[in-house]
Parts: C-alpha cells; structure tokens; sequence
C-alpha cells in the first residue's frame, strides 16, 4: 500500500479553499444585499442576482430531504474515490474530484443551514449558479475527459499504416 501524499495535492486544495472561500463570500453577501437587488456586471449579460434553488440543477423540484440525503451520500462516494486516487497517487482524476468535492460540500452546507442553495451569477439565456456549481461542472468535466484518455491508449493517437 502507498503512503498517502497530500503533499502534490496541496496546489489543488489550497484552490479549492480559495474559491470556496470567495463563493460562501459572495453567498453571503447576496443574502444580505442582494434579495430584492441585483448587481449589473455586463449589463443585462451577466449580473449578480440572488436565486434561492430549492431544487437541484436549474431547480428542478425534489423534497429537501430526498435531495439532502441523496448528496450526502454523493458526497460520500466522492470522498471515497478521492481518497483511493491520492492513495494510488492518481492525481489526475484526485485533482478534479477535489474541487468537485469541495463544490458539492458548499452547496450541502446552504441546503441543511438555509434549506437552499444560495445562487447568484445570473447569466442571461443559460441559469443562474454558483461558484461551486462551477467548480463541480469544471471538474466533472476534467474527471470525464481523463477517465475517456483511460480507453486503453493512455492519450496517445492510434496510427495506422497504410501503403
């Protein structure tokens, strides 16, 4: 068994507590300023507007409890994976879980102390979201993209010869 390293994870985790930490910032200040107001950042493209999501993605409605008890368990598995990929020092697929991990957990943290989660990037023709939301998209993403390079080639481009 391999010694876990947290050492190579630091720069991911260390981003991680930064962006959180600006988006439970800015959580809090829609909470306290931006309920009835709204902050144009590019005009009407881009503002800053609370939502409070009582749903899931783009507020699709499911029972807070259903939904509380479901992302914890999320949470969990994530964590799990997390853990096994540093220990087989997989930093590749640790990196990403990472900021999905700490996303998903800013989020749970309104849902159980709000009873939603607190939005505010309003972008015009798509939703309004989060930091967190972006953080779990983003590494979502990452985690697919490298799971799909483990096809068996390792990234690598197949060639074929032809005469």
């Amino acid at each position: 068994m391999h010694h876990i390293s947290f050492k190579k994870m630091a720069p991911a985790l260390i981003l991680a507590i930064f962006f959180i930490s600006i988006d439970r910032f800015l959580k809090i200040y829609a909470l306290s300023y931006l309920d009835g107001n709204q902050i144009k950042l590019i005009g009407d493209i881009f503002k800053l507007n609370l939502a409070k999501n009582t749903g899931i993605a783009f507020s699709i409605p499911i029972p807070q409890l259903a939904l509380i008890i479901f992302t914890l368990i999320i949470i969990v598995i994530i964590l799990y994976y997390w853990l096994k990929n540093i220990n087989i020092r997989q930093y590749k697929i640790a990196i990403p879980l990472t900021f999905i991990l700490f996303g998903a957990i800013s989020n749970i943290y309104d849902r159980i102390v709000y009873g939603f989660v607190i939005d505010y990037f309003d972008l015009k023709f798509y939703s309004i979201f989060n930091l967190a939301d972006s953080l779990i998209v983003i590494g979502a993403i990452y985690v697919g993209f490298q799971l799909l390079r483990k096809d068996g080639t390792n990234g690598k481009k197949q060639t074929t010869q032809s005469n």
